[in-house]
């Protein structure tokens, strides 16, 4: 582990790594994107050697590049999902939503339900909007309205953008077992404008 490393909780420099690949995402500039990259690099490396879960699922952004003439796409795509995997059973709950994003399709759909269920009751606001709708229409996994629509309004207390767009449409429109509230929908409706609103997956 290097000198800076010392004494630093292995959140913090998570937070750290996490830094740098938001920053290499607005980078033009090609040596500047590479040496962030490699700092983000040296701050993981220790850690996911040791298997430390979000470390691990870090790493794979670090690490993978789609443009390596070494892997076609389907095996750059199959190295992946596997480190994807990896991550997830170490235990980070990103790596489990964005594995089950992946496995999202009909002959994989029961693993990505189950997947955005172990996501959604770790407290990920994207998967709670995921595994609350595949509740309620029995997508993957035994039908529960009322336990789907509870996650989807979780999902909306958090600031997921597409949860507060169905809770508002539906007090809109008395649908989904909301009574039709224009007051309530408009109150909903409102917080699309916060900005803290989590609209995307990052990292």
């Amino acid at each position: 582990m290097s000198e800076d490393q010392l004494n630093r909780s292995d959140q913090s420099i998570i937070n750290e790594a996490k830094a740098l690949l938001k920053a290499v995402d607005y980078s033009s500039d090609f040596d500047l994107h590479e040496q962030l990259r490699e700092r983000a690099f040296a701050l993981l490396a220790p850690l996911a050697a040791r298997k430390q879960p979000e470390a691990l699922y870090l790493s794979i952004w670090v690490e993978s590049d789609p443009n390596d003439p070494e892997y076609s796409e389907e095996k750059s795509h199959e190295l992946f999902l596997s480190l994807l995997r990896e991550a997830a059973e170490a235990g980070s709950i990103e790596a489990k939503f964005r594995l089950a994003c992946e496995l999202d399709e009909d002959k994989t759909r029961e693993e990505a339900s189950a997947l955005f269920k172990q996501a959604a009751e770790a407290g990920h606001p994207y998967a709670m909007w995921c595994h609350g709708l595949n509740l309620y229409g029995g997508t993957g996994l035994p039908q529960n309205k009322e336990k789907g629509i509870e996650f989807i309004l979780k999902a909306a207390d958090l600031k997921f953008e597409g949860a507060i767009q169905f809770v508002s449409d539906a007090y809109a429109s008395g649908l989904h077992g909301f009574p039709k509230d224009e007051v309530e929908s408009a109150k909903w409706l409102k917080k699309l404008r916060d900005k803290d609103l989590i609209t995307y997956i990052s990292y």
